[in-house]
């Protein structure tokens, strides 16, 4: 008997010492919960070396199969924490803080749209009138078909130029219910540029002394995208570019900012419909990329050179600027006292100087 009770407390003695020199560690139970915890981290640069540092994002989550809203996070210019519905979702990042590019249909994956704000209504009509006064005089050298095109396209809006807006899409991504050890994941979100980069230059401006301000105003771009598919919306805006004009000896440039050139995204379209419809074919406008140049003096008056820049658009839509390059071969005059009133100056379709007296 006294064999047997030694063994116990032998027995027990060394469960004991076991317990001492080990241990055991506590996890919390992960069951399936409303909300999965992660930490966005967006990265976002442009090829021109510009960092995209200082923004704040939003991501938007939406239900893969109703395509419905499910969440939407803000985050600081550093990242930060969000929530996201675990289950399949389409997510998409995206600038928030833009003063001019505003972003609707927020309630479905399909209607999320990115536009420019509109400019006065006294810029809008300013250019309408610009632009009138210039088809009155060039109508007799259009065609029925190119008369109705110039109206379409100079028929629009003025529009701000966007900021530099960057976007990471990610459909169909799969939100797990169960977390990591502290329940938290990283989402990396790759943003990029969901805007066109161009350059305006001018060469053979003389007289610049003379100049008080020169004014692009180009016809023909995308008025916005959905950003769920970074498709155009088929509407067409005008932008009011101002630009630097330097000295005589040499040239006037600015760099400006577009969602797409319409023209290149209609020829686009076309090819794709061939292949398989997408949109259908009269549901696109009829688009011309038209450059009004407006120089005012330092007298008050005016002169305006309207050239048709589609082709140097089409060419340059595989890089990554679109370029324009424009020769005026024109010197501003020094302004008489008393002076002032629009001269403007066509240039056709067939790239022909026309002196157009009001």
């Amino acid at each position: 008997m006294k064999k047997r009770e030694l063994y116990l407390a032998a027995s027990l003695l060394c469960f004991v010492l076991c317990m001492c020199f080990t241990s055991c560690m506590r996890r919390e139970l992960h069951l399936p919960t409303d909300e999965a915890k992660m930490v966005l981290v967006v990265h976002d640069t442009v090829a021109t070396g510009v960092a995209g540092k200082g923004r704040y994002y939003q991501m938007l989550s939406y239900d893969a199969e109703s395509s419905a809203l499910s969440s939407m996070s803000i985050t600081s210019p550093d990242g930060g924490d969000v929530t996201l519905k675990p289950g399949h979702r389409h997510v998409i990042v995206a600038r928030y803080d833009s003063d001019v590019v505003i972003i609707d249909g927020l309630e479905k994956w399909e209607s999320l749209h990115a536009y420019t704000r509109s400019m006065t209504s006294q810029t809008t009509q300013m250019f309408h009138k610009l632009a009138h006064n210039v088809m009155t005089k060039a109508t007799p050298m259009l065609s029925e078909d190119e008369e109705s095109v110039w109206a379409e396209t100079t028929n629009t809006e003025v529009a701000w130029e966007p900021d530099w807006f960057f976007t990471s899409r990610m459909p169909d991504m799969y939100i797990p219910w169960r977390g990591t050890d502290d329940g938290i994941y990283t989402l990396y979100a790759d943003a990029y540029s969901t805007v066109r980069p161009g350059t305006i230059t001018v060469t053979g401006l003389g007289g610049k002394k003379n100049i008080l301000s020169l004014t692009a105003f180009l016809t023909g771009l995308n008025h916005g995208i959905y950003l769920s598919t970074g498709t155009p919306d088929w509407k067409q805006v005008t932008l009011a570019i101002p630009m630097v004009i330097g000295s005589d000896d040499e040239p006037s440039t600015t760099v400006f900012r577009t969602f797409g050139f319409l023209p290149a995204a209609v020829a686009k379209a076309k090819a794709d419909i061939a292949k398989g419809p997408s949109v259908e074919a009269e549901e696109l406008p009829e688009s011309r990329n038209l450059l009004f140049l407006l120089v005012t003096d330092t007298g008050g008056g005016s002169y305006l050179f309207t050239y048709d820049v589609t082709d140097q658009c089409l060419e340059s839509e595989d890089k990554l600027v679109v370029d324009i390059d424009i020769d005026l071969d024109f010197d501003v005059p020094v302004p008489e006292k008393g002076g002032g009133g629009l001269q403007p100056v066509m240039i056709d379709w067939e790239e022909v100087h026309y002196i157009i007296n009001l």
